[in-house]
């Protein structure tokens, strides 16, 4: 690389303030970030109602006697989606016990798409072997633990705002001291249920010091997704008709949805970059193979291949041409063919192989390679109609046919011997001497 590029690359690799961020995009485009957050985004959308189901029903056994808690945190709940918020009307399943069990059972299985999706998208970014992955029946059971973190997560929200509640209403600055207490108490829940999230769902927990970057970026950006999807109800949904608020709703709701996986996504690979030091990356190396690998490089695209084994027992190892250097050794290549000068011509090729095609024909075929080497050395410099000195020099045999030396003229029973003709011992044939004293075609 060189220029402007060159000179950006250089600058991305010797800052790790640049270089990181940059890293974390190359590998979520590495491990397809795209893909990840769509299934995480459609198995939200269609886990998110039996999500709702299920935890009204929850709450209507735990708090039976106390109706207005009960209300408040599915409020709570409803807020932590503000696109549909104000639309969900929460149910209760009712009915016989087996009714209910089998109702539960079916949102139970409805819900835990999403957890499966989640724990594939950990799993991926962290490069945990296939082999090594939970089983169908251990990973469902992890799933329902983080459907339980987040109950856990929406109940101690409702307990923020209802302390934020209490101080609005006893203090003098009580509004203000209200909000900040919900925004820093929202970071703070954000952020630990992050750590709790990717701690039980991944097959390999990371430690929690590893886990604190994407945790932070992801409560920032949890925040971020509230105040959004509430600016989007106010200006967009409530301004629509009927018919087109119900299709803004849930046309919102699907990108909130979306936007919310790719941050995960992203908050994901952050963590696994500033882990295991998967940084600087080499600039253009998602663009073209020509480019020099760095250590961080080889070692992403090697977590990549290991993290396919579906086997304890296969082993995969990982080998990079050139020790990764491929831009190098290309431009070394083509320095050594500068310094070679220009390709060999076909009549230099003919030449070369001249000794070999000798040694493997017959040797009464010498006199047709001189003079095939007659005319490679000295090509045709005479007018049009006027035959060159090397064709001049060519039997009249090959002349007659084209310059087909292996085909054999007819004999001709007027033409007489040259006396200056000599017998060639090996084959009988006559051969004609020329005035440089060697051999021209056997005359037959």
């Amino acid at each position: 690389m060189s220029g402007f590029v060159g000179w950006l690359d250089r600058q991305q690799r010797r800052h790790p303030i640049l270089g990181a961020p940059l890293a974390v995009v190359y590998k979520f485009f590495d491990d397809q970030g795209f893909y990840l957050s769509a299934l995480i985004a459609f198995y939200a959308f269609i886990s998110l109602f039996p999500l709702f189901l299920l935890f009204s029903t929850i709450l209507g056994f735990a708090l039976e006697n106390d109706a207005g808690l009960r209300a408040e945190i599915l409020e709570s709940a409803a807020r932590q989606i503000p696109v549909i918020g104000q639309q969900i009307e929460t149910q209760q399943l009712r009915g016989s016990g087996t009714a209910v069990a089998v109702a539960i059972a079916t949102a139970v299985f409805g819900s835990l798409g999403v957890a499966q999706a989640i724990q594939n998208a950990m799993n991926v970014t962290w490069g945990v072997r296939r082999n090594e992955r939970p089983n169908p029946v251990t990973s469902r059971l992890r799933s329902l633990g983080l459907l339980g973190v987040l109950g856990v997560f929406v109940v101690a929200t409702t307990l923020i705002s209802q302390i934020g509640a209490f101080v609005d209403s006893s203090l003098p600055m009580g509004r203000d001291a209200s909000t900040v207490i919900f925004t820093v108490g929202s970071l703070v829940l954000s952020a630990l249920a992050f750590v709790i999230i990717c701690r039980l769902g991944t097959a390999e927990p990371p430690e929690i010091p590893e886990l604190v970057p994407g945790a932070l970026l992801a409560a920032l950006a949890w925040q971020a997704l509230q105040t959004g999807g509430g600016t989007f109800v106010t200006t967009v949904v409530a301004r629509s008709s009927v018919t087109n608020g119900a299709f803004a709703i849930v046309l919102g709701l699907v990108a909130w949805l979306y936007i919310g996986a790719i941050c995960l996504v992203f908050c994901l690979e952050t963590n696994i970059v500033y882990a295991r030091r998967l940084y600087p990356r080499s600039l253009l190396t998602p663009m073209t193979d020509r480019v020099d690998l760095t250590e961080a490089d080889q070692l992403a695209y090697a977590r990549m291949v290991r993290a396919q084994s579906l086997k304890g027992f296969q082993n995969v190892e990982v080998t990079f041409d050139y020790d990764g250097q491929y831009a190098s050794e290309h431009r070394r290549r083509r320095r050594e063919a500068a310094d070679e000068g220009p390709s060999e011509s076909a009549a230099t090729r003919i030449l070369r192989l001249r000794e070999g095609l000798r040694r493997a024909l017959p040797r009464s075929s010498d006199a047709h390679f001189e003079a095939l080497s007659d005319r490679v050395e000295k090509p045709a410099s005479g007018t049009v109609g006027e035959p060159s000195e090397a064709a001049a020099d060519l039997p009249a045999d090959a002349a007659d046919t084209g310059g087909d030396a292996a085909s054999p003229a007819a004999p001709d029973a007027t033409c007489e011997r040259d006396p200056d003709a000599a017998r060639d011992p090996r084959s009988g044939t006559e051969v004609t001497p020329r005035s440089d004293g060697s051999r021209a075609t056997p005359a037959r």
